[in-house]
């Protein structure tokens, strides 16, 4: 899966980002969202506008004409675009290409970004080529309520939130590669619970976890897509 698109030359979670990670023969893409003031989704790593972008001020705080009077900017090119909307994402991007849509809440019973997330993957019939992840394992919960169909990951950069794991009732686990140990695969393993963990950057790391049979990874390196580096 792509980290927020290719970002060698666009900004992340970007549609251009997004172009040029299909371009490179990545399978998925992973992408951020977080809800405006007037409840529209946007893809954005942040709230806060000034670490990516020209605007300033908390994308929650701001109306949809505010933030689209913005432009996210690449720290390198300064090339610049707009920031998109979720639901033109869905409708725009392959319908063939996986997404992996990581919900980024403020709060932990913000629920109403799981529901509203989980009614656009539906209107734009994306049920099996999408999944939602999250850190906050309510929102999870809440989207498989809604919809048994969107597959779900739960997010850990951690050991000790693996406890709330049973109230995500959650399909996947994605841990931050670096605390992924014999344990933890063992007790995915064992309840058949899938693994994709992040951010694998480097080719011995993407090895390693493919000799430990996991399939799936998540990473910024399109030149990890060949087998050979």
């Amino acid at each position: 899966m792509s980290h927020r698109g290719v970002k060698t030359k666009h900004p992340e979670n970007t549609m251009g980002a997004y172009g040029s990670a299909i371009n490179a023969g990545f399978g998925a893409i992973e992408l951020d969202v977080v809800m405006s003031k007037d409840k529209t989704l946007y893809c954005s790593h942040n709230h806060d506008l000034e670490r990516e972008t020209d605007g300033f001020g908390y994308i929650y705080d701001l109306g949809d004409r505010e933030i689209d009077g913005c432009f996210a900017i690449h720290p390198k090119t300064g090339l610049r675009e707009k920031i998109p909307k979720l639901d033109a994402v869905l409708a725009e991007l392959p319908k063939d290409l996986f997404i992996n849509i990581e919900i980024k809440s403020r709060k932990f019973f913000e629920l109403e970004i799981a529901v509203r997330t989980a009614n656009l993957i539906k209107t734009h019939r994306r049920e099996t080529q999408s999944m939602v992840s999250s850190f906050n394992p309510f929102i999870l919960r809440v989207v498989r309520l809604i919809n048994k169909n969107i597959r779900t990951g739960y997010l850990i950069k951690a050991l000790p939130p693996m406890l709330l794991y049973p109230l995500s009732g959650a399909n996947n686990v994605h841990p931050r590669a670096d605390i992924l140990n014999k344990g933890l695969i063992q007790y995915c393993n064992k309840r058949q619970i899938d693994i994709i963990p992040w951010t694998v950057n480097i080719s011995p790391a993407r090895d390693h976890l493919v000799a430990k049979g996991i399939d799936s990874i998540i990473s910024d390196e399109r030149r990890l897509l060949s087998s050979e580096t």
